[in-house]
């Protein structure tokens, strides 16, 4: 919806396809897809965030849902 194409689409793969595994008790689990989020402190962290609340809130709102953001909060 943003236009974005080329490399920078497969930047944006390379940042959401990511998996994460836990360790309880020294036993280690099993990896699991992470379905949502962008690694923190990354450089492409607040750009990220931009373009997924943009189409966000114009859905929300339409529903009647208020929507605040502030910095990289948003609030429902």
């Amino acid at each position: 919806m943003c236009g974005i194409r080329g490399s920078l689409s497969l930047w944006i793969i390379f940042f959401s396809e990511r998996s994460h595994q836990t360790k309880v008790n020294g036993i280690v689990l099993d990896p699991t897809e992470l379905l949502s989020g962008v690694v923190e402190g990354s450089g492409i962290d607040p750009i990220m965030f931009i373009v997924f609340t943009n189409d966000l809130i114009d859905v929300l709102e339409r529903y009647g849902v208020t929507c605040k953001l502030f910095a990289d909060d948003l609030k429902l």
